[in-house]
């Protein structure tokens, strides 16, 4: 089994959470990365980038490395996914990288975690 590097803080609940591109919440999307996830690292989940203290939404999009050269993003916050009851789990060794953890990939629950995030464009 792979390392997974956790580490030790959740975010707080006024962290912004992003996830890049205009699929990036589409169903065949959230399964395809949840099963890399679970064959790369023994975790079904997606990844998000989070904002680092002190930026709003935009400064967030434009310095996070996953979403700087999207168009479209889905953002929510840290309180926004855990209220709807998904974990998230601060992973790797990048301080924007996040997991939000999924129990399984049945579509009710796909569907309910894009639920909690709002498209932007630019």
């Amino acid at each position: 089994m792979p390392d997974l590097h956790i580490r030790p803080s959740p975010p707080d609940d006024a962290v912004i959470m992003l996830r890049a591109g205009m699929n990036g919440l589409k169903v065949s999307k959230v399964t395809t990365d949840a099963q890399k996830s679970l064959a790369l690292l023994g975790l079904l989940g997606i990844s998000v980038a989070a904002s680092l203290p002190g930026e709003d939404l935009t400064d967030a999009w434009t310095n996070a490395r996953v979403a700087n050269d999207r168009n479209i993003i889905w953002w929510s916050t840290a309180g926004g996914i855990r209220a709807a009851s998904f974990p998230i789990l601060a992973t790797g060794s990048d301080a924007r990288h996040h997991t939000i953890v999924l129990a399984h990939l049945e579509e009710p629950l796909l569907r309910a975690v894009a639920s909690v995030f709002r498209r932007e464009e630019r």
